[in-house]
């Protein structure tokens, strides 16, 4: 096995977030952009930031939360992003014919945002219901703003959540399990908040963007 052959030659350098840039989203004034996005603080909020594609399993995510509005008809969802490539507009279709055919209220597509991490930090929850991931950096993101994320079991997403500890993870292409765990964060705040803050210490912990940076510069001293 050549990965048990070469081990000794790797070096890990993890990504790392820029925690004082994600700190000053967190403290700016957001009322022009709530005032934007129709932001109803009586709400819970969550959201999803990234492409709108197939493989990161919105289309489970608007089936779920149509269990969700069921018991918590106060929430509202966020889909923060856009397609990437002229394949992907059909599916955002799909996604505004899914949300009317579920009679979903409160369900908003904003498209590309600049603000993605202001727009996170107002918000209640965090949710990335992926089909496939490497190491999203979105969700380290979400959870130094001190989100509690909800994810897919995936990829490497079990190296950044400790589950029911830091995020809550679910089985990809599991609509039942999402609303269920969606439902769980959205009923009990208290949750809801050690999570987040939780999370928030992971991330301090484990990826501030130095740790990246000092990664990378012990493989630049290997190659010379």
């Amino acid at each position: 096995d050549l990965i048990e052959k070469y081990r000794h030659k790797f070096i890990i350098a993890e990504n790392g977030v820029d925690l004082e840039e994600l700190a000053e989203a967190e403290s700016r004034d957001h009322e022009d952009l709530k005032s934007e996005l129709e932001f109803d603080l009586s709400k819970t909020n969550i959201v999803f930031v990234g492409q709108v594609m197939r493989a990161k399993g919105l289309d489970e995510l608007i089936e779920a939360m149509s269990e969700v509005q069921r018991e918590f008809p106060n929430t509202a969802l966020y889909i923060v992003g856009d397609h990437c490539v002229e394949a992907h507009i059909e599916y955002r279709v799909e996604l505004e014919e899914a949300i009317r055919s579920h009679g979903l209220k409160n369900v908003r597509l904003t498209g590309w945002r600049p603000d993605a991490y202001d727009i996170i930090s107002i918000m209640d929850i965090f949710v990335l219901p992926s089909h496939a991931e490497g190491v999203p950096h979105t969700v380290i993101e979400a959870m130094a703003l001190g989100k509690p994320v909800l994810t897919t079991d995936v990829g490497s997403i079990a190296d950044i959540v400790d589950n029911e500890n830091t995020g809550l993870m679910v089985p990809a292409k599991d609509p039942k399990a999402l609303a269920a765990s969606l439902r769980h964060l959205v009923g009990d705040i208290p949750l809801r908040d050690r999570i987040g803050e939780q999370g928030r210490e992971a991330v301090s912990r484990n990826w501030p963007i130095q740790s990246g940076i000092k990664g990378f510069e012990r493989l630049y001293r290997t190659l010379h």
